[in-house]
């Protein structure tokens, strides 16, 4: 969610307007360094089809101390351990959009 509204508001600010066209446009190629998350989830948007492209992050929870579980999630007593991790390239499928463009 942080990401999305991110990523939303760099679109208006790149556009200098909120009008829907504009911020489409402005979104197009846009990128994310994720550094307001600590580095994850960087990605791009995609300006062909308008796909957020980003790493995918395969985790599990299990009990706070268990191996790979440093975190604790919200006070639960329970956080994530990493299963895999797959770069962005590889989570990046071809498109076949033929979307047409309104005008400015």
């Amino acid at each position: 969610m942080q990401v999305m509204v991110e990523m939303l508001v760099a679109a208006i600010e790149r556009a200098g307007s909120a009008e829907a066209g504009a911020v489409a446009r402005a979104l197009e190629g846009l990128r994310y360094d994720g550094s307001t998350l600590g580095g994850l989830h960087a990605g791009w948007m995609r300006a062909d089809d308008h796909q957020f492209i980003q790493p995918l992050i395969v985790s599990v929870m299990d009990r706070l101390g268990a191996p790979g579980v440093r975190v604790d999630n919200e006070g639960s007593g329970y956080g994530f351990r990493t299963v895999r991790a797959f770069d962005a390239r590889a989570t990046e499928l071809p498109h076949t959009c033929t979307m047409e463009r309104p005008g400015p």
